[in-house]
């Protein structure tokens, strides 16, 4: 009888140590983290750069229409690379299926095009052409601009597609507006 009461005892304090913990440590852990953030913060999931505070440009949220725009800015005329960003674009756009008639495109630039060029974008349907002075508001590169008129997301003329698209289905699957 003293060795079953022994095991008794010992199966009541290995519940009473499990029912602690299952309640303390969800707790402990809580308090852990909420002291130290840093320890296991999530990354962010645009792959493009947040502009915080978001910019507005008259000029440019005159052509949105109430759509998505995805613009392009160039400092000078507009070269091969531009026309390769422009093709890229493009891509995105017709990628977006359904949804590719909630953008529209801009090419934003600080002087006005040649006739050949704007020939040559031609192609581009639903790009609009806007001479805006840049200045230290924007620099050369792709941006999103939402339809109320906030520019928000900045690329590098550099970026792979994939990451613009991405940030556009994630922008306008959880908008309701545009």
């Amino acid at each position: 009888m003293t060795e079953n009461s022994t095991v008794d005892k010992r199966r009541v304090w290995r519940h009473m140590w499990m029912m602690l913990a299952l309640f303390v440590l969800p707790s402990l852990l809580a308090v852990f983290l909420f002291y130290n953030p840093w320890q296991f913060s999530l990354s962010h999931v645009n792959k493009g750069q947040l502009l915080t505070p978001p910019k507005q440009v008259e000029a440019i949220k005159a052509i949105a229409q109430d759509k998505w725009l995805l613009l392009l800015a160039v400092e000078s005329s507009c070269d091969d690379a531009c026309l390769k960003n422009l093709d890229k674009m493009k891509r995105i756009r017709m990628a977006l299926g359904k949804d590719m008639y909630r953008i529209n495109q801009a090419l934003v630039s600080s002087q006005t095009l040649p006739a050949e060029k704007i020939k040559r974008l031609g192609n581009v349907k639903g790009l609009d052409s806007l001479v805006v002075k840049l200045g230290e508001s924007m620099t050369a590169g792709i941006y999103i601009q939402d339809p109320l008129g906030n520019i928000m997301l900045m690329y590098s003329p550099e970026v792979k597609p994939n990451d613009v698209y991405s940030d556009l289905t994630r922008l306008l699957k959880v908008s309701k507006i545009g």
